[in-house]
């Protein structure tokens, strides 16, 4: 009988600490509190202003070695400014919210997504929420040089395996 206690006690604790180990899932209440907190739209606004700057900088450093004439240009001009649109439009928060919602549940737990929400609402994690647009855009303007090397890298490799490809049929 003493044998049989026991055994109840451990396997009544195995399942207590197996129960606390299975974290609970964020809520999508909790998520949206943090999403605001951290001001989500404002940063996909932001960060749609880099990613046409970057598109616009990509697409004059491609085309730099092949003139174009004022129609040529005004064509694609006019494409950036449709890709851009597109990509504003399809990136919006009200169309990413679900997916934010679905991704931190699957990444966080409900004691991960109360501590952010803490430190959020703390001077620091304000300080970093203020902060963070200017830390982005200051680094995608370091990076923005930084592309026209690579992608004369990346034009000289797609030529390279074109004229390889050329090769090969012959």
């Amino acid at each position: 009988m003493r044998h049989l206690s026991r055994c109840l006690v451990t396997l009544s604790a195995s399942l207590f600490v197996a129960a606390s180990a299975i974290a609970a899932p964020p809520t999508p209440e909790s998520i949206d509190t943090l999403l605001t907190l951290t001001r989500m739209g404002r940063v996909l606004d932001s960060m749609m202003v880099s990613v046409n700057q970057t598109m616009q900088q990509s697409m004059r450093i491609a085309m730099k070695d092949q003139p174009q004439t004022p129609e040529q240009q005004q064509l694609l001009d006019n494409m950036s400014t449709k890709f851009a649109t597109i990509f504003r439009e399809e990136m919006t928060y009200a169309k990413l919210r679900p997916m934010y919602i679905r991704v931190y549940s699957e990444s966080f737990t409900q004691d991960d997504v109360d501590g952010l929400i803490a430190f959020y609402r703390t001077p620091a994690g304000t300080a970093l929420i203020e902060k963070m647009p200017v830390v982005m855009q200051r680094t995608m303007a370091e990076i923005r040089p930084m592309m026209a090397p690579m992608l004369e890298r990346m034009k000289a490799a797609a030529q390279e395996a074109v004229a390889e490809a050329k090769a090969g049929k012959r």
